[in-house]
């Protein structure tokens, strides 16, 4: 089984003001088909530090089990 981290963005609108906001989830791509297995939305403004997070997860092959941990202290370290 192979999982995959990708970049989540959300729009956000309140009293006419837009924002974006970056999250993280796990995929997992069986026979063409592409399922998303957790994530967790709006952890960020800053869509380069949520790409750096996608990129350590994807390379330490996280266990989506982990993803909620691994966000915990992603915040407590911005």
């Amino acid at each position: 089984m192979m999982y995959k981290y990708v970049v989540v963005k959300s729009e956000y609108i309140n009293e006419g003001r837009t924002r974006m906001g970056y999250g993280i989830a796990v995929v997992e791509e069986c026979d063409g088909n592409v399922s998303v297995l957790d994530s967790v939305s709006d952890i960020c403004l800053d869509v380069k530090s949520v790409e750096g997070l996608v990129v350590l997860c994807n390379k330490a092959e996280l266990d989506p089990i982990h993803l909620h941990e691994v966000v915990s202290d992603f915040l407590g370290e911005i």
